[in-house]
């Protein structure tokens, strides 16, 4: 191997490493990088392809698999690949194809059970492919599994007479009782088949997959876009397409991470077993996964009123996603619009769901006449849509001049004027080319001034006094910018003496405050207008006062506090969780461990709910593991290590902490089995280096350790480097004697005897000196 395939395969390794610990970014950056210099290498191309899956960048990983297939067109694994991904997307009918090409090939290969498998996913897909049935069927036949292939063509039976081929279904019928004379199944077919009644399939399914419904998410985003519109949709329509998909998804993740998994044996004394409340909590789970999938199945069908009855059931026992109060709200919003309202209370709190959700509520107040509701919601819709308008650094600045035309709205007071608000918002919302529409009649505002954030569309609908207040807020930020701090705040009283509830305003005073070095106060107008905001219901701003408010007091625990709360409220879960570690870092400065143990706590479950990178995972258990090692709390330490374990297997410091822990507690066994498993681990990774670094670290720590001493000497022994053995050995009953541990040196020394070292009968000769000690 020359040095450039050296220096390849040791990227390659790097990819894997990656790969290994779920660092789908790393990976994908690795393999990248490898296909830059070797862009055929299939290896590299594969590994990134599976990268770009877990990434959920499926598109991507289908052309990579594309590419394989066609450069190997006899490898099963890119087409399993291909099929699978289409699988995940909803392409039924692509990934059943795919899943038998794959299987062929397996059979080819004789790889005969993944071929068995591949069919078995075929069926799945398409219970009346009757290739698929016959093949698998003869597979069964071959491999002298009769009662399996009896099975298959008593269903390939079924199937065939559901095509109205009564005479072959017999013959099916007839081989597979030459198969199993004695099948009472097939008996009962043949009876049945004799007095032309329908014969069954078997029920392999159980409940229907997330694959299924994404396919059917699928035909109702085709059904709801008009032919000759390839625009889009209008807001409430993209909420629902995107609310199915967000509950397909939640079938399908449901599916892979409920697979079996194997535990460890030396977490057996620390894994609980099942309570009764888990059983309860899974049965639910399950039932409001079927609620889901039969509410997405008559959304296909067009039930739309069954659909809602079915996805209230769910809510009711214990799903609260946005996406599904949403869908609720958008399917109950005609039929029972008292009903739906508060469940679009909820979904306006989401961001993704804001938009449509106060769109709904609008056409529900208006309905009832109440035309301030409508239209307030109605300006928040097109506030929202504003923010798409504009680059998503102007969009906060965007967002805070619309507080002075909510505030004009309490000015409008003829019914004919706010009707006309309504219907002209509505008007400009509710076409499937809404984002190019507002993108259209931005170009024909006036440009801002330079340095100005952009200017509401509202702006060209209401006159107000708003247009004033935003040029009062330039120039106060402009004086601010100059450093005129006391002019810029002359000017923002003045303006106040007009708007005295805008509160872009009072923020503004606030960072002039800041400016000034006048913290406390500014501390104190942040948190008043913050309170403000939260009473208006904009969570948004709120949040983003109390964070810069952290910022400025980071030890301030009640602010903390606060804004944990709001954060929780409105269901901002990655903010959250950085939060909760903030707070724990400031009670561990506070030398508050029990506090600072269960914010940490508190990150980790909701890390875990809510389906967080795998490093922010790591980083809250590695301060977990901290605090129960400054506590003394070794046991707990364990938990948090043993964790980190799974996250990261690979992780060195995780390993060596676990050995020295378990030798604490004195669970030598366990720590051995560790020892055993990573160096195992380490040997199928081809890293003997890390191995070899790892072994002298727990030695490093317990040099006087019998146990880790015979792991130390097994492994050399193993690797045919004795010499090596001998040499660490000699070494470790040095640094014993110095420490006067003349047992432990002796044990030693008799270790290295027993290897048969050139010089032994210096050894005997140390031997005896340490025995008269």
């Amino acid at each position: 191997m020359n040095v450039t395939d050296q220096a390849l395969q040791a990227k390659l390794n790097n990819g894997h490493a990656a790969l290994w610990e779920h660092d789908w970014d790393n990976a994908v950056r690795v393999y990248t990088e490898v296909l830059l210099s070797a862009p055929e290498n299939p290896i590299a191309k594969a590994s990134l392809g599976l990268a770009k899956f877990h990434q959920k960048k499926y598109i991507e990983a289908l052309q990579l698999f594309q590419q394989l297939a066609a450069q190997y067109p006899e490898d099963p694994m890119p087409m399993e690949r291909i099929a699978r991904i289409y699988e995940r997307e909803g392409l039924l009918a692509e990934a059943s194809t795919s899943f038998f090409r794959a299987a062929e090939l397996h059979l080819k290969a004789k790889d005969v059970e993944k071929s068995i498998a591949d069919f078995q996913a075929v069926i799945r897909i398409e219970p009346n492919n009757q290739i698929a049935r016959a093949r698998l069927a003869l597979i069964y036949e071959r491999l002298g599994r009769k009662n399996e292939a009896a099975a298959e063509f008593l269903d390939l039976a079924a199937v065939i007479q559901q095509h109205g081929n009564i005479d072959k279904a017999r013959l099916m019928l007839e081989y597979a009782l030459k198969l199993k004379p004695d099948a009472v199944e097939v008996h009962n077919a043949m009876a049945s088949l004799k007095k032309n009644e329908p014969l069954r399939l078997r029920d392999r399914s159980g409940e229907p997959t997330g694959a299924a419904r994404m396919a059917q998410v699928r035909e109702i985003e085709t059904a709801v876009q008009e032919p000759e519109e390839l625009t889009g949709n209008d807001p409430m329509t993209e909420a629902r397409v995107m609310a199915l998909k967000e509950m397909a998804g939640f079938l399908f993740e449901d599916q892979e991470t409920n697979r079996p998994a194997v535990k460890p044996r030396d977490l057996q004394n620390f894994v609980p077993a099942s309570s009764a409340s888990e059983k309860v909590e899974t049965a639910s789970h399950k039932r409001v996964l079927y609620h889901i999938s039969e509410c997405i199945d008559l959304q296909t069908k067009g039930e739309n009123l069954e659909a809602a009855a079915e996805l209230e059931r769910a809510i009711n026992i214990n799903l609260d996603l946005s996406a599904a109060h949403y869908l609720l709200g958008y399917l109950l919003r005609e039929s029972d619009p008292g009903k739906s309202y508060p469940h679009l209370q909820k979904s306006v709190m989401d961001p993704a769901y804001a938009l449509a959700s106060n769109l709904i509520m609008g056409e529900i107040h208006f309905e009832a006449a109440q035309l301030k509701e409508a239209s307030s919601n109605f300006l928040h819709a097109l506030m929202l849509a504003d923010a798409e308008t504009v680059p998503p650094e102007e969009a906060g600045d965007l967002l805070q001049l619309y507080d002075p035309i909510f505030e004009s709205l309490a000015f409008i007071t003829h019914e004919r004027d706010l009707r006309n608000l309504c219907a002209v918002i509505r008007e400009q919302l509710s076409r499937p080319d809404w984002r190019d529409y507002l993108k259209a009649a931005r170009e024909q505002l006036p440009p801002a001034p330079e340095g100005s954030p952009p200017l509401p569309l509202a702006e060209m609908l209401m006159d107000s006094t708003s247009s004033q207040v935003v040029e009062s807020l330039a120039e106060v930020r402009q004086l601010a910018m100059q450093g005129k701090n006391r002019s810029a705040m002359e000017e923002a009283f003045r303006a106040l003496s007009y708007a005295p509830s805008y509160l872009p305003l009072h923020i503004q005073i606030g960072e002039i405050l800041v400016n000034e070095g006048r913290i406390q106060e500014a501390v104190e107008k942040f948190i008043q207008v913050a309170r403000l905001y939260t009473v208006r219901g904009d969570a948004a701003q709120a949040i983003r006062l109390l964070t810069r408010v952290t910022r400025l007091v980071p030890m301030d625990i009640s602010v903390r506090r606060n804004l944990i709360d709001l954060l929780r409220s409105n269901g901002r879960n990655a903010e959250l969780i950085e939060q909760y570690m903030d707070l724990a870092n400031v009670q561990y400065l506070l030398a508050d461990l029990e506090q600072s143990r269960n914010a940490y706590h508190s990150a980790l479950m909701l890390a875990r709910q809510s389906r967080s990178t795998r490093e922010q995972s790591i980083k809250i258990l590695n301060r977990l593991a901290d605090i129960e090692m400054q506590s003394l709390n070794y046991k707990e330490a364990v938990k948090a290590f043993e964790q980190l374990r799974s996250l990261s297997p690979l992780d060195r410091s995780t390993r060596v902490a676990l050995v020295d822990l378990y030798q604490r507690l004195e669970m030598e066994s366990a720590a051995l089995n560790e020892v055993d498993a990573y160096i195992k681990l380490l040997e199928d990774e081809n890293r003997l280096g890390d191995a070899e670094n790892f072994l002298d670290a727990i030695l490093s720590e317990k040099p006087d350790s019998d146990g880790l001493q015979r792991c130390m000497v097994s492994y050399y022994t193993s690797h045919k480097k004795t010499s090596t053995a001998i040499e660490k050995l000699d070494k470790l009953a040095e640094k014993l004697l110095v420490e006067n541990n003349v047992k432990g040196s002796l044990a030693v020394v008799e270790k290295i005897i027993s290897l048969n070292p050139p010089n032994q009968t210096e050894y005997e000769r140390l031997r005896a000196e340490l025995l008269k000690r």
